[in-house]
């Protein structure tokens, strides 16, 4: 009996966070979902930072809206990507979810680029935390 209840608990708990995908499995965003086309357009000296989106049925419902120096760029559902492209230096990122039946919910994180430097990060959600933004190179 416990060794079920602990299968049990263990199926919940997994089931309440997102899965991470990879960069060749993510859907791109669309364009109507892309605010400011400054962000993905690519140019020489900028640098190339991916956001992929959790897929999953934890958050599914929630579209998440990313900030970049309190700009919204783009709005990801689950499983798609977007890259863009910054200039180097210090910037702000933030990632909000929360209209409808979704919880209310923030996170943010300043970064800092050099000149033509790559980075990726996985916009997650975790039963026990809520939102992450976790850097993934």
């Amino acid at each position: 009996m416990l060794r079920i209840s602990s299968i049990a608990l263990m199926a919940l708990l997994t089931a309440c966070s997102s899965v991470p995908i990879a960069e060749s499995e993510a859907r791109p965003i669309p364009p109507g979902r892309v605010h400011e086309a400054k962000f993905v357009r690519a140019a020489d000296g900028l640098s190339k930072v991916v956001f992929l989106r959790d897929k999953g049925m934890s958050g599914s419902a929630c579209d998440v809206h990313v900030y970049i120096d309190n700009t919204l760029a783009f709005t990801a559902r689950p499983g798609e990507g977007v890259d863009v492209f910054l200039e180097s230096g210090e910037h702000f990122v933030r990632m909000d979810m929360g209209a409808g039946l979704c919880p209310a919910a923030s996170v943010s994180t300043d970064i800092t680029l050099k000149a033509g430097e790559g980075r990726a990060y996985r916009l997650g959600f975790q039963a026990n935390t809520g939102l992450s933004l976790v850097r993934l190179r």
